[in-house]
């Protein structure tokens, strides 16, 4: 490969890797307005915020991306669906927040590899 080849192959390959994480972000975004808010009273540990505690972390190679809640009742928020939260939210919040952007991941990365090669 030329070096030209390989300098837009290592941009096309950054560009991929920021997309993702661009994406990834959005999902986690999206879910935290989504978490279940419940009655106050009833909260474990009110002065908790899982909000807060939610990350994207990037794989080793930057070509996976992992969004994850560290709270101590994060996954039974998560899946209990017959919960009430009469604050507002809903259980399946990452789960949803993914699938409302599964058809724009593509679309986010074709474009950030397109103006990088192009700026590049």
């Amino acid at each position: 490969m030329s070096t030209i080849g390989q300098r837009v192959a290592a941009q096309a390959q950054q560009a991929l890797q920021d997309a993702l994480k661009e994406a990834a972000e959005e999902v986690l975004a999206e879910s935290n307005a989504n978490l279940p808010i419940g009655d106050p009273a009833e909260d474990p540990n009110p002065a908790f915020a899982l909000a807060e505690h939610g990350t994207v972390t990037m794989s080793e190679d930057g070509d996976m991306a992992t969004i994850h809640y560290d709270g101590p009742y994060a996954a039974w928020l998560h899946e209990n669906q017959h919960a009430h939260h009469p604050r507002g939210g809903k259980a399946r919040f990452l789960e949803d927040a993914l699938k409302s952007k599964l058809p724009e991941p593509e679309g986010i990365v074709a474009g950030k590899v397109r103006a990088r090669i192009k700026d590049g």
